[in-house]
């Protein structure tokens, strides 16, 4: 056996343990179809952040079982985040009563706005997924809005958002928020004014944060207020120059921001 057969052979053997390893660190051995085994792998990569692998995989386990037993697999993944708000009982027995993303998956009642999502299908290559608000009042407010032709997001048709926080209660939170609207599509130069807006607690004060930029990436500081619940809101001022008219389009976008289903963000408001 020559050298570049040795080397051949080391390689695939490094390729099937490396294969080994994210299998069983991701549980993929569980479910029987590739939409199951994804939905594991997301689940893992969330819950290891913060447990070890045994409370990872018992709590992903459950997690899953219980959408597949109660629903279909198109269900799911087309409307996750509505089930999660109806079928509030469905992940109680999956963590301890005091846990607080078990609380987090029930609807508080006591809350003015509930966040619900659906998808549309709106022909045959294209899909619309929408986020929307529903107050106690019956209104719909519409913040984000997804369009995907052929599988592939349409940015000349979508709005959205990202929003990550990570770091340890009681101490300062490191917060990102990304976001897109048709806009962002276009390569005419212009002036833009955007402005993050969030609750913050200080000592036995509730204030208002502000931060200005002009990019679509915002970085912020952020302390644990409310059980890691998160209120804001984006506002997205944006000038266009069009050069038949020697004018300015403007453009206005709000994207109010939560961390939790149920919410009394008042920035909400201003979607309307």
């Amino acid at each position: 056996m020559n050298r570049i057969q040795i080397i051949i052979i080391g390689l695939i053997l490094t390729l099937f343990a490396l294969m080994a390893i994210v299998i069983f660190r991701y549980n993929l051995v569980f479910g029987e179809t590739v939409f199951q085994k994804s939905m594991m792998a997301g689940c893992m990569h969330k819950e290891l952040k913060s447990k070890n692998l045994s409370e990872s995989k018992d709590l992903c386990e459950c997690y899953i079982g219980n959408l597949v037993e109660n629903y279909s697999e198109n269900q799911i993944r087309n409307n996750i985040d509505q089930i999660k708000l109806e079928d509030k009982n469905l992940f109680n027995n999956c963590r301890p009563e005091k846990d607080d993303l078990a609380e987090n998956l029930s609807i508080d009642t006591t809350k003015f706005y509930q966040k619900i999502g659906w998808k549309t299908q709106i022909d045959n290559n294209t899909i619309q997924e929408i986020e929307a608000y529903v107050s106690k009042k019956s209104d719909t407010l519409i913040n984000q809005l997804k369009v995907y032709n052929n599988g592939v997001i349409d940015p000349t048709k979508s709005k959205f958002y990202e929003l990550k926080i990570e770091g340890f209660k009681d101490s300062l939170i490191q917060g990102e928020i990304s976001f897109f609207t048709p806009q962002d599509c276009t390569s005419i130069k212009n002036k833009r004014e955007i402005t993050l807006t969030y609750l913050q607690r200080e000592e036995d004060s509730l204030i208002i944060r502000e931060i200005d930029t002009d990019t679509n990436y915002i970085e912020f500081p952020y302390r644990n207020f409310d059980n890691y619940s998160f209120v804001g809101v984006i506002s997205d001022f944006r000038w266009i120059y069009n050069d038949s008219s020697d004018s300015y389009t403007v453009y206005e976008n709000y994207f109010a921001i939560d961390s939790e289903a149920s919410t009394d963000n008042g920035f909400v408001e201003l979607l309307k």
